[in-house]
């Protein structure tokens, strides 16, 4: 982060990403966005884990609950 260079480029989503959260072990990452999906990703190898896809609407915010098990979506 120090230094701001990139160090890997992760793109799936078409659309406007709308959220990002990263959980606390540093390795993972949800991202939501206004084309239908909810991500996630595993950052230390550089891949998508999951993919939610909504049928109509994009994802406009999501919150993931305290325990990190569950992640909860508005569309």
């Amino acid at each position: 982060m120090k230094s701001r260079q990139m160090i890997s480029h992760l793109k799936e989503h078409w659309g406007k990403i709308t959220n990002i959260y990263l959980y606390d072990d540093d390795i993972h990452l949800v991202s939501s966005s206004r084309d239908k999906t909810i991500l996630l990703w595993d950052l230390k190898n550089e891949k998508r884990i999951s993919s939610n896809q909504q049928r109509m609407g994009g994802i406009n915010n999501f919150d993931v609950t305290p325990d990190q098990k569950l992640v909860i979506s508005t569309g």
